[in-house]
């Protein structure tokens, strides 16, 4: 069900992406299934990378390379979409070419979804960062977003850092 709506919603991601991109803004977008990140990238075309586990490490540090456009790869400043899939992205990115993080679909696991969005929120990154979650009325992502923030508080609510501890 997840799968057929983040199919049929992915208009939506495309119009609030191309609204960045009116703005000359670079974009990462998160994804959930393969089929969902594919047609992203043909709708995208050579304006994007894309980056999911089927690929070399090769592969992927060249997509990331050419996203954050550096020095030692073409240079070549079209790029603007990069287009990741949730479980390839999560952990060991760096995207602070970008501010702005969209999620397509997004995960079960609140902790796997902090993680992706903690790709463009780097030390390095200069700009404060906007992370949007696709939320469609009356659907199951509603009702699953809801659920996953409620995960995430709990998390958050039982780990304490130092200073909150009470000895």
């Amino acid at each position: 069900l997840r799968q057929k709506l983040a199919m049929f919603m992915i208009h939506k991601t495309i119009k609030l992406v191309d609204s960045f991109l009116e703005n000359n803004e670079k974009v990462v977008i998160i994804t959930c299934y393969k089929k969902e990140l594919n047609q992203l990238a043909v709708y995208y075309g050579d304006k994007c990378v894309t980056f999911h586990g089927g690929m070399t490490q090769k592969q992927r540090d060249f997509a990331v390379d050419m996203f954050q456009n550096k020095d030692d790869c073409d240079k070549d400043k079209k790029i603007k979409v990069f287009i990741g899939n949730i479980n390839a992205v999560a952990t060991g990115l760096n995207l602070d070419a970008s501010h702005i993080l969209v999620f397509s679909t997004f995960s079960w696991d609140a902790s796997l979804n902090n993680q992706a969005s903690q790709r463009i929120r780097r030390l390095s990154q200069t700009k404060d960062c906007k992370i949007f979650y696709q939320i469609f009325e009356n659907t199951i992502n509603e009702d699953m977003y809801e659920r996953v923030l409620s995960k995430d508080n709990i998390a958050n609510t039982i780990i304490k850092s130092e200073t909150e501890k009470q000895i």
